[in-house]
């Protein structure tokens, strides 16, 4: 009856809202907006592109009916102002009866401070009722903030999109295209606008030039075109502010130190005939101070810098035995700057070309540092891609930060770059603040979760810096248990409780352990190259959980390596022979396998069975990139593949092993007591991913695999 009720109330007030004339709060002598209508005589853009210029937008539409408009003018406005004016003249007299009780109290406390001869008191402060945002009512709320005030027709916001929208027209290179605009009214007070686009022919940019004398701005102007043209392309504002973004960036990433927008400039030739434009592209000298006169500027044209030296500052004193400003006072050094002076210097040279036994002396580095090195300054050069003699490009100046950051080891990361007066080299200086380098955390957590109670906690230390080669070491112990909910088990003759207990239902604890490196183990660093970011990932865990049905066991054992082949392309791939080792030894009760049986579900069958996976080889590669990037709504396309080899190397030793000659694994090879998988593997994932406006997007997802299991 209760359902009926409340789906007769429902149906109600759909009708009450539908039968509520839309035009209800709209003057006599005004419209609403009911549509925007869009005409093309060629449609050249995407309607989310027009409709995000227009300053008007109808009123919310759901199934057709524009419920948030109805529900708005179901709603009184004056009874809803009134008893807004009555809430808030409450909200007022409470706040005046709080703040006399305040004055009282602090009254009170004043006097009796005195009273005891003291200075201060503690003053009383009683919290005030908000009386400029408060609390809405329900009705208030229903019609302020789900409901939706009418769109009224507005010919300034009209004249206003449509001098935008000619505006998109020659943005897009349609300078002879215009904009129309045209107001429809009906009798119920309501209006359509239509905006008809004739777009016409646009500018088309025929051919690119370069205006300059500089060779070096000159070589780098025609790789980049190469990469970049933009030739054939119609003419747009937009995209000519992309494509000056794009060379300053160039520039900068081949060495032009300080390259910037301002320097380019563009000269436009129009021929209206055939609607070709010719674009020469300007890039002025930089404006410097005379150092010979104070007053007077200096054109100086751009080149490419070179690093002279590298740098690294460790900040610390840590390390440093003895008092630091005493030793510094000794010295008669003073603090200067806004880093702490250094003591010690080292300049490290030990890293030898690929495949020789000469020093690289691009690597060649300065440390300067406080009492002993926390850290192998072999591992800090290896993350640094700006080296001597090479040129000073921006985009390995953010790719060493990022380096920097991953590590770890420092708290603040700072890099200063000075100019070497006469010349076109500079010097780089890293300034490092480390951070701590171990931590201790601990989580305890408490479910409960119909009747089962769960207490658990894990506990983890982290050491960042193992080795004083940025190892990082990661140890955790988590453990828990779970209990049944209340088993009555007694009763006497007038069924009243004798005993009461709870039962253990599940124990579990496992500790594991994990150790990154920042390089590929058992590889050279000189053997690699460094925009390979290599590292190596080594893992180990160990699970026992003991349950009422079963006790069960799982051991895994991981070792990966992880290197990047420029921005796009990822690699990982497992340790040959020994990539991966999975164990689960599971001991079930005779009941829980009974059961098992009796449902005859293959998947819960190997769910609760004994398995051992000792992977050969695991590789995976990874593959993201954007699409047209320089667009307002660019697309996404990532790729990934994984190859799996497991127990090809054990059964090469098939012979040495143990044989079932009956049962379900007859002729099947068993180590350390288990039946071993033998199979190959492939599994493939492809994302696309485009935004079609700034709330919508295409998201595609494709999965496609196949497996092979065979010999054991």
């Amino acid at each position: 009856m209760k359902q009926f009720i409340n789906i007769a109330f429902l149906l109600f007030f759909t009708f009450v809202l539908i039968g509520c004339k839309t035009t209800k709060y709209v003057p006599n002598d005004r419209a609403l907006l009911k549509k925007n209508i869009l005409i093309y005589e060629t449609k050249v853009f995407q309607e989310e592109e027009l409709t995000a210029i227009i300053r008007q937008s109808p009123n919310r539409k759901f199934m057709g009916v524009r419920w948030n408009l109805l529900l708005y003018n179901a709603l009184d406005s004056t009874s809803i102002a009134l008893k807004r004016q009555r809430k808030n003249f409450k909200l007022k007299q409470i706040n005046f009866k709080r703040q006399e009780k305040e004055n009282k109290i602090n009254a009170r406390r004043i006097q009796k401070a005195k009273g005891h001869g003291e200075e201060f008191y503690s003053k009383k402060t009683i919290q005030l009722k908000d009386t400029v945002e408060p609390n809405l009512f329900l009705k208030e709320w229903l019609k302020y903030k789900v409901g939706e005030a009418p769109v009224i027709f507005d010919s300034i916001y009209f004249n206003k999109s449509i001098e935008q929208l000619n505006a998109l027209l020659k943005n897009k290179g349609f300078y002879y295209g215009n904009v129309e605009g045209r107001i429809k009214y009906n009798r119920r007070k309501k209006s359509k606008v239509f905006y008809k686009i004739i777009a016409g022919k646009p500018y088309v940019i025929d051919s690119v030039y370069l205006r300059t004398e500089n060779n070096v701005v000159k070589t780098l102007f025609n790789d980049f075109e190469i990469k970049n043209s933009i030739i054939h392309q119609n003419f747009e504002t937009d995209k000519l502010e992309n494509y000056r973004d794009a060379l300053a960036k160039y520039f900068r990433n081949k060495g032009v130190y300080n390259f910037n927008t301002s320097f380019v400039s563009f000269l436009v030739d129009t021929n209206k005939r055939d609607m070709k434009v010719s674009l020469g592209v300007s890039i002025s000298e930089k404006l410097l101070s005379d150092k010979g006169s104070k007053d007077s500027l200096v054109y100086k044209p751009h080149e490419m810098v070179y690093v002279q030296d590298v740098h690294f500052h460790i900040i610390d004193t840590m390390s440093m035995a003895g008092n630091f400003l005493a030793t510094l006072d000794s010295l008669n050094i003073q603090k200067v700057g806004k880093y702490l002076p250094t003591l010690n210097t080292l300049y490290f040279n030990e890293i030898k070309k690929r495949n020789a036994e000469e020093l690289n002396l691009n690597r060649a580095v300065y440390f300067y540092y406080n009492g002993d090195l926390f850290v192998s300054p072999g591992v800090i050069e290896s993350q640094s891609l700006v080296e001597r003699n090479k040129v000073l490009s921006e985009e390995y100046i953010e790719e060493t930060y990022a380096r920097f950051q991953g590590l770890s080891l420092f708290n603040t990361i700072k890099m200063e770059i000075i100019e070497v007066e006469g010349t076109n080299r500079v010097n780089v200086h890293y300034y490092l603040i480390p951070s701590k380098k171990e931590s201790f955390s601990f989580q305890p957590r408490i479910s409960s979760s119909n009747g089962y109670l769960g207490i658990s906690a894990g506990l983890n230390y982290t050491n960042k810096n193992l080795f004083k080669g940025a190892e990082k070491l990661t140890f955790g112990l988590n453990g828990g248990f779970q209990s049944q909910p209340v088993i009555f088990e007694e009763t006497d003759q007038s069924n009243d409780l004798v005993n009461v207990t709870t039962r253990l239902y599940q124990f579990e604890i496992g500790p594991s352990v994990k150790l990154e490196l920042p390089d590929l183990l058992l590889v050279k660093n000189s053997k690699l190259n460094k925009s390979r970011n290599g590292k190596t990932l080594m893992s180990s865990s160990y699970s026992y959980q003991n349950r009422d049905v079963f006790a069960k066991e799982i051991f895994q054992l991981n070792y990966t390596w992880q290197y990047n082949v420029g921005k796009h392309q990822k690699f990982q791939m497992g340790l040959p022979g020994l990539s991966q080792i999975k164990f689960v030894s599971i001991n079930k009760s005779a009941d829980f396998e009974s059961k098992l049986i009796e449902l005859n579900d293959l998947f819960l069958r190997n769910t609760y069975s004994n398995q051992f996976i000792w992977q050969d080889w695991k590789l995976i590669f990874e593959y993201k990139k954007d699409i047209k990037p320089e667009k307002r709504y660019f697309s996404t396309f990532y790729m990934r593949s994984s190859l799996d080899l497991a127990g090809n190397l054990l059964h090469l030793f098939k012979k040495y092993q143990t044989q079932d000659s009956v049962g379900q694994f007859a002729g099947q090879s068993r180590l350390f007591g288990l039946v071993y998988s033998q199979f190959t593997r492939l599994d493939n994932e492809m994302i696309y991913s485009k935004p079609l406006n700034k709330t919508k997007s295409l998201n595609m997802r494709l999965l496609t695999g196949a497996g092979l299991p065979y010999g054991n």
